[in-house]
Formats: structure tokens, C-alpha cells, sequence
């Protein structure tokens, strides 16, 4: 997939899925979104709807704390629940 030169610095040491995520709380500056509900906007799917798509959202769940803790992202823990953000 073809990508504009300016983001081959930005995100040089992302995974795929990072940049996916990156993009989606960039695009949605502003807004706080656990683990689940990015995986939901990003797969289009209300609930994981067999063993793969809950595979799917443990990594999810794993690459955005793993981001939080790298400093890619934001998290903060609010009413019982983690939210990430830019």
C-alpha cells in the first residue's frame, strides 16, 4: 500500500497494526476509546464473532497497552476501563 513520505518517518518503527490504530485516534482527535471499541471502528464488527476475531481483540488489547507504555499513545484508566487517545 503506498504511503505519503512524511509518514515513512513518523511511523518507522510501527507494526502495521499500530499505524492502523495511530491513524484512526489521529483521525479522531480529541476522543478517548477503550481497547474494544477501536478494535470494533476499526473491523467493523460489534462483537468478536468467533475464536479468531476474540484472537483479534486480545491483540488489539495488547498492542494499544504495549503503544501506551512505548509513548505512542495516551491511556488513561477511567470507570473501570483504560481509554487511549492522542
Amino acid at each position: 500500500m503506498p504511503m505519503k513520505v512524511e509518514d515513512l518517518e513518523k511511523y518507522k518503527n510501527y507494526t502495521e497494526l499500530e499505524m492502523k490504530i495511530t491513524k484512526f485516534l489521529e483521525e479522531h482527535k480529541g476522543t478517548a476509546y477503550t481497547c474494544s471499541e477501536i478494535y470494533k471502528y476499526l473491523n467493523k464488527k460489534a462483537e468478536p464473532q468467533n475464536w479468531g476475531d476474540v484472537a483479534l481483540l486480545v491483540l488489539y488489547c495488547l498492542t494499544t497497552g504495549k503503544m501506551a507504555m512505548d509513548g505512542k499513545i495516551k491511556s488513561r484508566y477511567a470507570g473501570g476501563d483504560v481509554y487511549y487517545y492522542i
